[in-house]
């Protein structure tokens, strides 16, 4: 009953969005800030990812390694015997 009064209120009043679909952000953002709007806040996201990325990817090759030390079979042979 609350989320259908609440959900009531919400349709009834006017919102001011900004953006209101995908479309109409895209076309937005492109008179606004330009082709550099799209890549806003990229580079903050890359220096998320990088360590994190190296990180997989130097403990892959390690445990890929040690499971071939001890005989363990490697991806294609296990993937191939299916």
């Amino acid at each position: 009953m609350r989320s259908q009064v609440q959900s009531g209120m919400i349709a009834d009043a006017k919102v001011d969005a900004k953006y209101t679909g995908i479309v109409g952000s895209l076309r937005k953002i492109a008179v606004e800030e330009g082709v550099r709007g799209y890549f806003k806040g990229n580079a903050a996201n890359i220096l998320r990812i990088v360590p994190y990325s190296a990180v997989q990817f130097s403990t892959y090759g390690q445990f890929k390694k040690v499971s071939i030390l001890i005989g363990a079979r490697d991806d294609s042979k296990s993937l191939t015997s299916c």
